[in-house]
Parts: structure tokens; sequence; C-alpha cells
């Protein structure tokens, strides 16, 4: 099973979160930037130890979810 680490970051300092689920990962991303105020997040999968690129990064301004862009290539 993947793990999905999740990092808030700004003014409030820095969070993180571990989720099992992709889908679940980018909900937190996105809450902390609407609900708690951070400034930026980021999902990476954090399996067996190894660190992916980031897969989903929010802000207040935009959003990348390079797991849907490289789905939308194929």
């Amino acid at each position: 099973m993947d793990e999905f680490e999740i990092k808030a970051t700004g003014k409030q300092g820095e969070r993180i979160w571990t989720r099992s689920h992709y889908d679940t990962a980018k909900y937190i991303a996105d809450q902390t930037i609407t609900k708690l105020g951070y400034e930026k997040a980021q999902v990476v999968n954090t399996f067996g130890g190894h660190r992916s690129d980031v897969l989903y990064e929010v802000s207040a301004t935009h959003s990348r979810d390079a797991v849907a862009d490289e789905r939308n290539k194929r």
C-alpha cells in the first residue's frame, strides 16, 4: 500500500500529515489552504522510504496535479 505525505507550509510554520490514499492526501492538502490558512501544500509518495517528486501542489492561487497530467498524456 502506498503512503502519501502532505506537507503544509505558511506563516504558522510547517505541518506534516500522512495518508494511504492519494485522493485523501489531495483533499487534506486542499483543506490546509482553504480551512487552516497555510500558504502552500505538497503531496509526495513516501512508500518504502523513498520520496517521489511532488505529485500534487496547491496554494491559494494555483494547483498542479502531476498524476492527472500524466494520465491525460495517455
